[in-house]
This record gives structure tokens, C-alpha cells and sequence, in this order.
């Protein structure tokens, strides 16, 4: 009997009696584009955000600065000037952080796997440190979110809560993600079918 998720999972999850495998696959190939995009437009603002401050801010401490008597006439300007300096200054300090951001966010869509049978959930999440197992009877609500980079590449992200007590409506604030799995796959109605019809009360 094949074990859950194959080789991707980091340890081997026997199927239970009667469990049958109904999906299972990873991130769309187009996932890295969409969340790496999603780092840099952040870091755009940013980084615009920053120059909006620090740019007049500069130029009126320049501008608001006496004049020096004793200062040597320079001719030719300075190579970058009082309103390019926070946007260099922006690129050089965001530059490198969103390099090693992209680099997490594609090993870690790499590694990534889900696995939905008829009793569960299994995600593999976090560059394959993190596997979550989540009973059917446990989901408390499921939610899709796609935003107008996901539409562009046809893609969405699963949120599953699981409720944390008696009741539906107690949810858990830890949502458990299928991050942009493509939208022309099945795991959306199989997971809605399979939820709804159960008791989670």
C-alpha cells in the first residue's frame, strides 16, 4: 500500500483503513513568479515610502544649512545628488534582503507538497521543515483567496482553519495554506465537497 505524499514527505504516512488518496500535487509551476512578485512590488513601496521621507527631508536640511566661508567652490556637482540619495540609499539596504527573500520563497515553494484523501489533509510547508495533518471532522472553514497577481498567473492559496472548540464557529487563528495551486485544479471542490456534507460541530 503506497504511504502519503510518496518521497515527498520527510516520513513515511501510512493511509488508514479505507482511506483513499483523491488529490494531490504541489504549488503551480508559476507560484515562485507570483509570490516573488508580491516581494517586490512590498519592497517598491518601501522603498518609495522611504525616499518620500527621507528625500525632502534631506534637501530642506541642505538647503537650510549656512553657507560656509571658508568652503571651496566646486565646480562640477557631486555625483549623486541630495534627491537621488534616498533612492540609492533604498537600493542599496533593500536590495540585498529582497535577493535572499526571493531565494527563500523558491526553494521553499520547491519543496512544498499537499496531499487531500478522503479522511485528510496533509501539507508540507516551510521548505519541507513543517508537515501538517488535518482531519476532515477538524476543518472549521475553508477560505480562497486570490489576488490580482494570482488571477494574472490562474492561481489561488486554500486556507484551511481548523476549529478550536465545540463549536464551527471557535476557529483557530493558525490557517494552514495550500499556497497558489493552480485554479483549473480540483483540490478546491473536492476539499468543499468532502468538508460541508461532514458534522464539525
Amino acid at each position: 500500500m503506497a504511504v502519503l505524499g510518496g518521497e515527498h514527505f520527510p516520513v513515511s504516512i501510512e493511509p488508514l483503513e479505507g482511506e483513499e488518496i483523491l488529490w494531490q500535487g504541489g504549488p503551480s509551476k508559476h507560484a515562485p513568479i507570483v509570490k516573488i512578485l508580491h516581494a517586490l512590488s512590498i519592497g517598491v513601496f518601501l522603498a518609495f515610502i522611504y525616499a518620500a521621507v527621507v528625500g525632502p527631508l534631506g534637501v530642506f536640511l541642505a538647503l537650510s544649512a549656512p553657507p560656509n566661508p571658508r568652503a571651496t567652490v566646486v565646480t562640477t556637482p557631486p555625483p549623486v545628488h541630495g534627491w537621488t540619495f534616498p533612492f540609492v540609499a533604498a537600493g542599496l539596504l533593500l536590495g540585498p534582503a529582497l535577493t535572499l527573500l526571493c531565494g527563500a520563497i523558491y526553494l521553499g515553494l520547491r519543496r512544498s507538497w499537499y496531499v487531500v484523501t478522503s479522511e485528510r489533509v496533509c501539507i508540507q510547508s516551510g521548505g519541507g521543515s513543517v508537515l501538517s495533518i488535518l482531519d476532515l471532522d477538524k476543518i472549521g472553514a475553508v477560505r480562497v483567496s486570490s489576488s490580482w497577481i494570482e488571477r494574472r498567473f490562474r492561481v489561488q492559496t486554500i486556507d484551511l482553519q481548523q476549529a478550536s472548540g465545540p463549536a464551527s464557529h471557535n476557529m483557530s487563528t493558525v490557517a494552514h495554506s495550500l499556497i497558489a495551486v493552480p485554479t483549473e485544479s480540483p483540490v478546491l471542490s473536492l476539499l468543499v465537497n468532502r468538508w460541508l456534507p461532514r458534522d464539525n460541530a
